[in-house]
């Protein structure tokens, strides 16, 4: 059976959780060497790798029953069972836009009016603070490489220090003592 196949097969029908092995967690760090750090880290990566490939497909079977069932239940407008009752929580109403203008203006038009005024001074106000931004910002990099040249804009150019970020990766078998 190939992998996809028993990946397929998992999906339907799920192994029991009974059959997955979770073993009492474990207290890595413990009376643990300083040889053995690195090493009980990859265990720990293993070991939670091991147990949500064996829980996924049980989940995802569990999920997709709940949600059959869910749309069965509003279906078939079935409100209530023996131990559970079925809320139904409408969502928030928001309000978007003002969808007909002319009726709003022909009822408001003084408040129309003033609507509009107020909008286009605030595009004004905006458009002012946007040139004074570009005034005072930052040169794109990219940009001033294609305007000036990459060599002659790298003298005038700050680096970041670099970020280091760690990986615990298994040994490769030749690298083992």
């Amino acid at each position: 059976m190939s992998t996809q196949d028993e990946r397929e097969d998992l999906e339907k029908l799920p192994m029991p959780l009974t059959a997955i092995t979770i073993k009492p967690v474990k207290d890595y760090t413990t009376n643990c060497p300083a040889l053995q750090v690195l090493d009980n880290i990859l265990a720990i990566d293993t070991e939670m790798e091991r147990i949500q490939t064996g829980i996924a497909p049980y989940l995802v079977n569990l999920t997709k029953q709940r949600d059959a069932l869910l749309q069965r239940a509003i279906r078939e407008n079935l409100q209530e069972g023996r131990l559970a009752v079925l809320n139904i929580k409408p969502g928030r109403q928001n309000r978007n836009n003002i969808e007909d203008l002319e009726a709003f203006e022909l009822q408001f038009p003084a408040g129309y009016k003033v609507i509009r005024d107020r909008q286009k001074r605030e595009l004004d106000e905006q458009h002012e603070i946007a040139v004074k931004s570009v005034e005072d910002s930052k040169i794109p990099l990219l940009l001033a490489d294609d305007v000036v040249g990459k060599k002659a804009v790298t003298e005038f150019v700050g680096f970041q220090p670099v970020k280091l970020t760690y990986e615990v990766l298994p040994k490769k078998r030749s690298d083992q003592s």
